[in-house]
Formats: C-alpha cells, structure tokens, sequence
C-alpha cells in the first residue's frame, strides 16, 4: 500500500514538474521574441528619425554614420544592423517635386523579404516579418519610386 502510495505521489510531483517545464520554455520563448522585437524596432525607428532630422543626401554608409554621430548616437555601427545583425536597408530620394523621402527597413531574422510585414493581421510577432518605415510611417509594404 505504501509503495502504491508513493509511487502514485512521485508520478503526480513528475507531471507537475514537466508542466512547469514547458509552461517555462514557452514562458522564456515569448521573452525572446518580445526582446528581439522591442531591440528591432528600436533600431529601425532610431535610424529612421535620425534620417529624418538629418536629410542625409544618400544612403552611403559613411552618410548614415556622419548623421548618426551627428545626432549622438553611442554606438551608430550597431544601429546600422538590425537585431539579428543583418544590415538595415536604406533609401533616401527626392520625388519631382523635390520633396525629401526616406525607407528604413529590416528583414527580420530570416533576412529574406517577406513572408509578411509588420502591420500585417498575424505578423506582428513574426521574427521573420519585415519592418518597414518610410517617411516616418510604418507601413507593410515597400515603397516604390
């Protein structure tokens, strides 16, 4: 009787412990992709408004640099990439009216367009989705010229 008794409570304390597991995994799984996603746009969004208030010419990467130290930045290399260390797309270029336009955009962790883009039903925790601004406006798309 005993020994049913105690293996019965052993068997109930491991499937406790097993949940706890998993409900930790997936509790750990979701820090990282928030983290990620906080660090991601973070740097788009830096990068965008430095472009913004600075109006670099192009988007060499010694302009993007020039305007990021200008603006105080500490660590302008890092900006430059995004949380999965693959390097932020920019553009910069005047429409016929000469009006001023920018497109910052990170490719996710996957580093490849698509498969979706933040903004998108269901993307918005995507680490694969695509984070684009452009003008200062997120948007879903790229923009086109």
């Amino acid at each position: 009787m005993k020994r049913t008794l105690r293996f019965l409570l052993l068997t109930a304390l491991a499937i406790v412990v097993v949940i706890a597991i998993v409900r930790g995994a997936k509790f750990f799984s979701a820090l990282y992709v928030h983290s990620k996603l906080d660090e991601n746009e973070g740097k788009v969004s830096t990068l965008a408004r430095v472009i913004e208030l600075e109006k670099p010419q192009d988007a060499s990467r010694q302009s993007l640099l020039f305007a990021l130290r200008r603006d105080g930045i500490k660590d302008p290399e890092s900006t430059l990439k995004d949380a999965w260390h693959h390097p932020l797309r920019v553009s910069v270029w005047r429409d016929q009216a000469q009006q001023y336009h920018y497109q910052v955009m990170s490719l996710g962790r996957d580093g490849r367009i698509g498969p979706c883009a933040l903004g998108q039903a269901g993307c918005d925790h995507n680490l694969d989705g695509d984070w684009i601004i452009v003008d200062g406006h997120v948007v879903t798309a790229a923009a086109s010229r």
